[in-house]
């Protein structure tokens, strides 16, 4: 019983390792469209669709509690106030909210 115990644990551990080492970033180039605040998240638009085989919307969310989502979010309001393009990556796996894909992170490129 304590073997087959320590073999569940052992299987669970890679089945969520090999899970999370396997999730595929979904990409996006262009400018931001719009920016928007509701309670504690943060939503940065896109011009276009997210990646067309994916469930990611036109916009992804960043948690502004934190003071990374914070700074995400000041990089998104300067390319949008300058008009300059960006990169922007998002995982399907993340947790979503308002069912937006949560952003992983966001590249300004030089013009």
């Amino acid at each position: 019983m304590k073997l087959a115990r320590k073999s569940l644990a052992t299987l669970s551990l890679l089945v969520l390792l090999s899970a999370n080492a396997s999730a595929a970033l979904i990409t996006s180039t262009g400018p931001v469209a719009n920016l928007r605040i509701e309670g504690n998240a943060g939503f940065i638009g896109l011009t276009q669709s997210m990646a067309g085989f994916s469930t990611c919307g036109t916009r992804v969310w960043v948690d502004m509690t934190s003071s990374l989502g914070r700074a995400i979010y000041a990089t998104a309001m300067m390319a949008f106030t300058t008009k300059q393009s960006v990169i922007i990556r998002a995982a399907e796996e993340f947790p979503r909210v308002f069912g937006e894909c949560q952003l992983y992170d966001i590249y300004v490129p030089q013009s």
